[in-house]
C-alpha cells in the first residue's frame, strides 16, 4: 500500500470516528400524500453547540414564565428520588372523550403517550434528560445550550406523530 493510499485510509478512519462520536437529532417527516414532502434531516448535536458560540450571549436565553418549574422543581426532584427505584409504573392515565393520555416510567424513561381519534403523540425522554432540562428553566430564563447538552442523555425515538396524512419523528443517536 502507497504512503498516499495510506494517508488516504487514515483520514477516511478519522472522518468516521469523529461522525461515531457524535450525536444526532434526526428529523424526518413524510406527508402520505402523491407529492407529499419526504424531508430525512440528521443534525449533529455537537454543531448545534459550536454555533452558540457564535451567538451573543443574550440571545443563548429564552426569557419565557419559568415561575411553574422553579414553584415545582422541589416536587419533581422528590418523585424522581422516587422513581429511580422503580423499572415500571403508569404514572398518569386520562381518558377524555376521543382522547387518551398516559404518562409512565418504563426502565430509565419517561413515556407519553396521547392517542385521539386522528392521531397519535409519543414522546419519550430518558429521566436524566428530563432532569437536565427541566434544570435550563432558571430565574425567568430558558438556557439553549443546557438543552442541547441534557439531549445527548436520550437516544433511539424521542417524539412520534402519526397523523392522518403526517408523519412526523424526532430520533437521537
Amino acid at each position: 500500500m502507497s504512503r498516499l493510499q495510506q494517508a488516504l485510509l487514515a483520514a477516511v478512519a478519522v472522518v468516521l470516528l469523529l461522525l461515531a462520536s457524535l450525536h444526532f437529532v434526526v428529523v424526518r417527516v413524510h406527508e402520505r400524500e402523491p407529492d407529499g414532502m419526504k424531508i430525512w434531516l440528521p443534525l449533529p448535536i455537537e454543531l448545534a453547540q459550536a454555533t452558540l458560540w457564535f451567538v451573543p450571549d443574550y440571545e443563548k436565553h429564552f426569557d419565557i414564565d419559568t415561575a411553574r418549574v422553579e414553584r415545582y422543581r422541589p416536587l419533581a426532584q422528590v418523585l424522581w428520588e422516587g422513581l429511580e427505584d422503580v423499572d415500571e409504573v403508569e404514572l398518569v392515565r386520562v381518558n377524555e372523550g376521543d382522547r387518551t393520555v398516559v404518562i409512565r416510567k418504563a426502565g430509565a424513561d419517561i413515556e407519553i403517550n396521547v392517542q385521539t381519534d386522528r392521531e397519535e403523540v409519543k414522546v419519550r425522554l430518558s429521566m436524566r434528560t428530563l432532569q437536565g432540562l427541566v434544570d435550563c428553566f432558571d430565574e425567568g430564563r430558558f438556557d439553549t445550550a443546557g438543552a442541547l447538552s441534557a439531549l445527548k442523555h436520550s437516544s433511539g425515538p424521542m417524539v412520534h406523530v402519526n397523523g392522518l396524512n403526517t408523519e412526523v419523528s424526532l430520533t437521537i443517536w
